[in-house]
């Protein structure tokens, strides 16, 4: 099978079983993915892959502290790149967000731009989730030290000046064009934005619109 062709190219069959399990994932073949999952961690209970990729499909079927305790053993087995260590961190930060674990969100977010040293989506969460806890002077502080650090991303830093105010929701859609993740992105945080400012039929059409594009890229 695919695993043993692995072994004998003198590869980690671990990474062809998650390279498996992932593409069943986006078939939405979740509970074959599953029990693959299941069964690569119970062979590998220190393979940190394991954990991420079933913490993915925890978080893609709402079970949102499985995803999270599912990214925590991601950390703790994780011995790759930096970078990838804060995408982990970013990755949990959704689902304790989701499940009103703000405080631990909000870290998680704070150690992804601790990790990069340079702005990412993960500044906008934190903006976003301060504001839900009631902090907004820190959340602006927050907003503008982002907002003054290099950004290499153009489409981020748009982002930014909308919840910044600097733009409304309205142009950030406009903006977004045609290009799928882009849109997907501007309708999200225009959502927030009119979430934030109690406009809530809005915030729920554009959260539809978003949910309405699917997977992007």
């Amino acid at each position: 099978d695919g695993a043993a062709w692995v072994m004998h190219l003198g590869g980690d069959p671990g990474r062809w079983e998650i390279y498996r399990n992932s593409l069943l994932i986006r078939l939405g073949r979740y509970e074959e993915a599953r029990d693959g999952l299941d069964g690569l961690i119970a062979r590998r209970p220190e393979y940190y892959a394991g954990y991420r990729v079933r913490a993915s499909l925890n978080r893609r079927q709402g079970r949102y502290e499985a995803a999270a305790e599912d990214f925590t053993k991601a950390l703790k087995f994780h011995v790759d790149a930096r970078r990838t260590e804060a995408w982990l961190h970013y990755h949990r930060g959704t689902p304790l967000w989701i499940i009103g674990r703000l405080e631990e969100a909000a870290e998680d977010f704070r150690e992804v731009y601790r990790r990069t040293t340079c702005p990412t989506y993960a500044n906008a969460r934190l903006y976003l989730v301060l504001r839900d806890l009631g902090r907004d002077d820190e959340a602006r502080a927050a907003l503008a030290e982002a907002r003054q650090d290099q950004i290499t991303e153009p489409w981020l830093g748009r982002v930014l000046d909308a919840l910044a105010g600097e733009i409304t929701p309205e142009q950030l859609v406009a903006e977004a064009g045609s290009d799928p993740t882009q849109l997907c992105e501007a309708f999200y945080y225009a959502g927030e934005i009119c979430r934030l400012e109690g406009r809530d039929a809005e915030a729920r059409d554009l959260f539809r619109a978003c949910v309405g594009l699917g997977d992007v890229p």
